[in-house]
């Protein structure tokens, strides 16, 4: 168990800072936040004194990239799960290192209805556990690049014939 003790700390449960504050982290886990006046420490508790910084635990950022460029080039993707494609294995300490602990993952940005977002923390023993939401929601984009959607070209299985012609590429639901 380690005690830091700030200036000021952002929990996020309130809409005041908290002044002199204690925050006691257990196992790699915030378990209480209070004030330094309140906290009761425990014998063996290292106790880590910030007096002129500021703490913010556990930073949420919503909607990352981190999955890379690989994006489904059918612009009607419903039922692609952006965990499926999110590298637990990957090194993440420079967003570690800046307080960001849990991160909303997106299947796309440049299609009408990439697929599923997904909610996992940065860091943990196992990918079970680091997962806080499979599915988080379905994501779907109005914006202009989700508009200009490529063409899809699907050619024919067997040889070509008089039977079966070769076809020309198809436009998207969302092209203009």
């Amino acid at each position: 168990t380690t005690v830091y003790l700030a200036d000021v700390l952002f929990s996020g449960a309130g809409d005041r800072p908290i002044k002199r504050a204690a925050l006691v982290v257990q196992g790699g886990s915030v378990v209480e936040v209070t004030t330094q006046n309140k906290l009761k420490p425990e014998a063996g508790w290292k106790i880590e004194s910030l007096p002129s910084a500021t703490i913010i635990p556990g930073l949420v950022i919503a909607e990352t990239g981190l999955l890379g460029s690989g994006e489904e080039e059918r612009t009607l993707s419903p039922e692609i799960r952006a965990i499926d494609g999110f590298d637990f294995f990957r090194e993440y300490d420079d967003l570690l290192a800046a307080g960001i602990t849990t991160v909303q993952i997106s299947a796309g940005k440049n299609r009408l209805i990439p697929g599923q977002t997904a909610v996992v923390k940065l860091a943990g023993d196992d990918p079970v556990s680091r997962t806080v939401a499979e599915v988080e929601s379905l994501r779907v984009q109005l914006t202009q690049s989700a508009f200009a959607t490529p063409t899809i070209y699907e050619p024919p299985v067997a040889a070509v014939s008089v039977e079966r012609p070769l076809v020309a590429t198809s436009f998207q639901v969302a092209s203009d």
